[in-house]
């Protein structure tokens, strides 16, 4: 038991699982507070109330959203985003979709492979209050929603990813190039690359910048997704 034990801390491997005790799980977020999580939540239920008759508004847009809209309105984030296969991906969007079903806000519903929104019949509140938390800038976060109405999931996907390669290189204190922008959506995850020719990155990065929709290095910065 002594020699195995000496075995797993300098391999980092788990013999009784048969896999590496490092690469079991991602690492763990920093907790988020309870009026955070209700504005985030608020947030959701205000995209929700717009765009949940869209046939292509479900979870993964929802989710660029919440990551979006608080760099749309230039508010500090508390959205742990991780680097996962559409994007970015905040595991607590879980928790926000149950705090906006206890409040009556709106419920999320499994249709074929996409998960659906289905406003609550006390989503009014959850407008108002974002709505105030929007401030003057409620109009910025209206036209992001506006974009999201045209956009496929597809499109959803590529604008967030590149913010967020663009966003985490801000963080880092450095103002990327084109091409280092290419290549972190490239290297975000294998999918990425067959998915999103550098032409269209590029063409993305003009269209963020045509729009005035552009990081400005708000943290925090994405992590590696789940191994």
């Amino acid at each position: 038991l002594e020699r195995l034990r000496a075995e797993r801390e300098q391999t980092g491997t788990d013999t009784r699982k048969g896999r590496k005790s490092g690469k079991a799980k991602a690492a763990r977020l920093p907790k988020v507070s309870g009026p955070e999580r209700y504005k985030q939540a608020a947030y959701a239920a205000y995209a929700v109330q717009r765009l949940h008759a869209r046939a292509t508004f479900g979870r993964v847009q929802q989710m660029k959203l919440v990551y979006l809209i608080p760099h749309a309105l230039a508010q500090e984030s508390k959205v742990y985003a991780r680097r996962e296969a559409a994007g970015p991906l905040d595991p607590a969007i879980h928790k926000i979709e149950g705090l906006a079903k206890k409040n009556g806000w709106f419920t999320t519903r499994k249709i074929g492979q996409r998960y659906r929104y289905l406003p609550g019949a006390k989503i009014d509140e959850a407008v108002k209050f974002a709505k105030e938390k929007f401030g003057d800038k409620a109009d910025r976060v209206d036209w992001l929603l506006e974009q999201f109405a045209r956009f496929d999931t597809e499109r959803a996907e590529l604008l967030a990813t590149t913010f967020a390669v663009w966003n985490d290189h801000l963080i880092d204190g450095h103002e990327p190039s084109e091409d280092e922008i290419v290549a972190g959506v490239h290297g975000w995850h294998p999918e990425k690359v067959a998915k999103f020719p550098p032409d269209r990155i590029a063409k993305c990065i003009q269209w963020m910048k045509d729009n005035s929709f552009v990081p400005t290095g708000i943290g925090p910065k994405t992590t590696e997704g789940m191994a």
